[in-house]
């Protein structure tokens, strides 16, 4: 694929950032959506494969535990450097 930088001023960035479906969408995707006619999401829809995904792992009671479990010890401090895995 080939690669372009674009220069846009800050209104149309913001315009852009406006039409993304989700906060890390490229840019590319938004503009490829834009050209090609595509505005039936124009504002940000549901990605139902994600959101499936998401409810799979919500109810997974061993995830979930391994969750809360590893943000108690991020929050205590209880950290490893890549090094010491």
């Amino acid at each position: 694929m080939d690669i372009t930088t674009i220069t846009l001023n800050k209104n149309i960035k913001k315009k852009l950032d406006a039409l993304k479906r989700y906060d890390r969408e490229p840019f590319n995707d938004v503009i490829d959506r834009l050209v090609s006619g595509d505005n039936s999401n124009s504002s940000k829809s549901v990605d139902f494969e994600s959101l499936s995904e998401t409810v799979e792992i919500l109810s997974d009671p061993k995830i979930m535990k391994s969750l809360a479990k590893s943000l108690n010890d991020l929050k205590r401090g209880k950290t490893y450097l890549i090094d010491e895995v």
